[in-house]
């Protein structure tokens, strides 16, 4: 780290002050002339035939514009990893919110009225299928022939075998339900139809500004140059903003098209909840041999998740989750079969984690179940099974980086873990009225995109000079499709391209993505916009310096270095600023492009097999919590975490990173009720469905590791999803250990603890 000028740096958020200040303008804050706004006519029927739709005859129609599935001027789909979300229910419906018409209205008022006046005729097709058992049965179909939207099924070595050498053999079934990503800016956009209405500009909160760019082109009768989308100021995102703003984007586009105004098209929290994707429920059978001293022979794994009524994303999910499902540890016989199911659900999609949470919970509960059966530590059980460099996961690549080990060496000894054990336990023996728990989990997380995934992006990256009036007044501007969603981008790529250009930060900035300025970096998600979109701008930030250093070479007539922000020459120096200045005088624009470079990664798409991952970053939780003896009351109060991301380009933003993630995976584990009631998702509100608050949030001591990676700029590897990966199964260890139940369901409400303490009491 000694000797860089910005990278390892805690240095303050670039966009911090206009977002505490209040001069960050988010979609819905932006000013418009002549606006009308949009609204969406739902389902409230869950599964049924659409025979059309009654208009109030007592309404004036003409005052605003409807639009219904016949009127959709392109295709009815939303694309994605397949094509099969409609733009606009057109013969059935599949899931109560699913959209049915559209309406745009000079204001809220004659809006709300006219949504009023819409009736939908929808003949009840049987009942909804909603459990994922049921719909495995294929009696009633929601997609497909036997509801199956994806399967996966990785095998290595011989399970047979394996469990015959087996000395014991355990089983457990272990599931999770639905998760909000809960942003604080619910979905928006607004769209502007070009004056000849052969184009539109949607300017939208989002993560993947050409993902919705890819929609509008495939759902919209208009040549792909007509469309431009661009990022407004984002309010959170998580995984919520991947999928559904192409679908919010068609909405408002086709309002706008029609209607010939600008439209706009804002959630409310009730509707958003009610409405957008959210985390995978899922299922999870794990059946495992071992030998007397806990040591694995084999392992089976049933990983089932609740895709809702459409693809969206599901397919990438289940695959990232099925990757990760044997955790940190070594299975010399395994089996995982991986199946995304159909129900009449809204569509899961994107949360923080893909799919990974999922999988780790089932693993690491089911790592503490044969502990307890054999009557060793949960330390010891991972220890007896860890993965070590040279070591191959079910998919076939070969481990030449591991640091679970590392991990959770570090933060056992920084919690007191052993000690704590022991002592808690004594002390919940005492009768006092708060009993305490410690728990703890070990994990990983592939960064970038799965397999072959980063070759077919192909990213590039594009670092622009802006000339001064003055040579000293220029700036460099990031113009990449990669997004600030409050994660820290925005201060972390110009950190990693300032140290390439050997400038201080404050000469390079970040801008918010407009799909006719930028280059496409690829979307963001999968933990990658760091350590791959990092790594391509380090590609530009040389470009631009081997284009100054070409350019005084051919004027200066001399072998030009460059070192320290100086160009040496025969003769001089002269700063970057002034050959960028010179540059854009004589040539034009400074442009440095970037090109994404394969690691050498090898992936077989047909057999899911080969090098999943790039790198994995490793960390490992220890919680600590609180049970009020009398209420079941679970407090969380110290989290303690030792993490693995190569060299850590920004400390501060990194340890903010690991916390969130964190406190929005404690709150997976125990207190977001996401209930399925009936046929729908029971949450209307933030005060039905809760999320952790500041009072809930536990002391954190987090610590890093840095074993740089060679692929990652500066040696960084990815950070985004890691965090939510492990304290849940953490949590429900040490609500375990305070109680002396077994968690294997979460979230592990009072509810839930009632029901394990009765059957506790049944079996004395």
């Amino acid at each position: 780290m000694d000797g860089r000028r910005v990278v390892g740096k805690p240095e303050p958020r670039k966009d911090g002050w206009d977002k505490v200040t209040g001069r960050a303008l988010f979609v819905d804050d932006i000013p418009l002339d002549g606006c009308w706004y949009g609204g969406v006519l739902r389902s409230t029927v869950a599964r049924g035939i659409l025979k059309g739709i009654d208009r109030d005859p007592s309404f004036d129609w003409s005052k605003v514009t409807v639009v219904t599935a016949a009127d959709l001027p392109g295709a009815n789909m939303v694309a994605s990893v397949r094509d099969d979300c409609p733009i606009l229910a057109e013969n059935r419906v599949s899931y109560v919110t699913e959209p049915i018409a559209l309406v745009a209205a000079p204001d809220r008022l004659l809006l709300e009225r006219a949504l009023s006046c819409l009736r939908p005729i929808i003949e009840p097709d049987g009942d909804p299928v909603v459990d994922v058992m049921e719909a495995l049965k294929a009696e009633r179909i929601v997609w497909g022939e036997d509801n199956v939207i994806q399967q996966f099924d990785i095998r290595r070595g011989d399970l047979a075998a394996g469990f015959d050498e087996a000395d014991f053999i355990f089983e457990e079934t272990y599931s999770t339900q639905h998760q909000e990503q809960a942003y604080l800016e619910p979905q928006g956009a607004f769209a502007v139809p070009t004056s000849d209405g052969r184009g539109v500009e949607v300017t939208i909160s989002c993560q993947c500004p050409f993902y919705v760019h890819n929609s509008l082109s495939k759902g919209l009768p208009l040549d792909p140059g007509n469309i431009v989308v661009k990022q407004s100021t984002t309010g959170g995102a998580f995984g919520g903003k991947e999928f559904y703003p192409s679908l919010v984007a068609l909405h408002v586009a086709v309002l706008a098209l029609v209607s010939g105004k600008t439209v706009k098209l804002i959630f409310d929290r009730e509707e958003d909840l009610s409405s957008t994707s959210k985390r995978h429920p899922s299922v999870t059978r794990i059946r495992s041999g071992h030998k007397k001293d806990g040591t694995l022979t084999a392992m089976d794994v049933d990983f089932i998740l609740n895709g809702g009524a459409t693809t969206t994303l599901s397919v990438v999910v289940l695959q990232r989750g099925v990757l990760h499902a044997t955790g940190c540890y070594r299975v010399p016989n395994v089996r995982v079969l991986g199946r995304v199911v159909a129900t009449n659900l809204p569509p899961s999609g994107a949360y923080r984690g893909f799919g990974v949470p999922q999988s780790v919970f089932a693993v690491e509960r089911h790592m503490d179940l044969v502990a307890s059966r054999l009557g060793i530590s949960p330390v010891d059980i991972r220890r007896a099974n860890m993965l070590n460099v040279g070591d191959m996961l079910p998919c076939g690549q070969v481990l030449d980086q591991v640091a679970a080990r590392e991990v959770m060496d570090r933060a056992l000894k920084s919690s007191d873990y052993f000690e704590k054990v022991k002592r808690y336990s004594e002390e919940n023996c005492s009768g006092s009225k708060v009993l305490k728990g410690i728990g703890t989990a070990v994990f990983l997380h592939g960064g970038a995109f799965t397999g072959s995934g980063e070759e077919y992006i192909d990213g590039v990256t594009k670092v622009v000079f802006v000339p001064g009036e003055v040579p000293e007044d220029g700036r460099v501007e990031i113009r990449i499709g990669s997004t600030e969603m409050g994660q820290g981008a925005a201060t972390v790529l110009p950190q990693i391209v300032a140290e390439g250009l050997m400038l201080d930060l404050e000469k390079v900035d970040y801008m918010d993505p407009d799909t006719s300025a930028v280059s496409n970096s690829g979307p963001t998600v999968a933990s990658r916009t760091t350590v791959v979109v990092g790594a391509i701008l380090t590609r530009s930030a040389q470009d631009m310096i081997d284009k100054l250093r070409d350019f005084i070479g051919e004027r200066e007539n001399s072998i030009v270095s460059y070192e320290d922000g100086l160009f040496r020459f025969d003769g001089g120096t002269i700063s970057f600023m002034e050959a960028a200045h010179s540059y854009s005088e004589v040539k034009g624009e400074l442009v440095g492009w970037g090109r994404y470079r394969s690691t050498g990664s090898r992936w077989d798409d047909d057999t899911n097999s080969g090098d999943a991952y790039p790198s994995y970053s490793w960390a490992c939780d220890v919680v600590e919590v609180e049970v009020d003896r009398d209420t079941l009351e679970v407090v969380p109060t110290r989290l303690y975490a030792a993490v693995e991301i190569g060299t850590v380009i920004n400390p501060v933003l990194a340890e903010g990173q690991y916390e969130g993630g964190t406190l929005q995976a404690l709150g997976y584990g125990w207190l977001e009720d996401m209930k399925v009631k009936r046929d729908r998702i029971d949450a209307g509100s933030l005060s039905k469905y809760l999320i952790p608050t500041t009072m809930d949030t536990p002391s954190f001591q987090i610590e890093f590791l840095e074993v740089p990676y060679e692929y990652g700029p500066y040696g960084a590897k990815g950070l985004g999803e890691l965090p939510h990966d492990g304290a849940a199964p953490a949590l429900a260890q040490a609500i375990g250990h305070a109680l002396g139940i077994f968690p294997k369901d979460i979230p592990v409400t009072p509810e839930r603890i009632t029901a394990m303490l009765t059957s506790k009491e049944e079996r004395r």
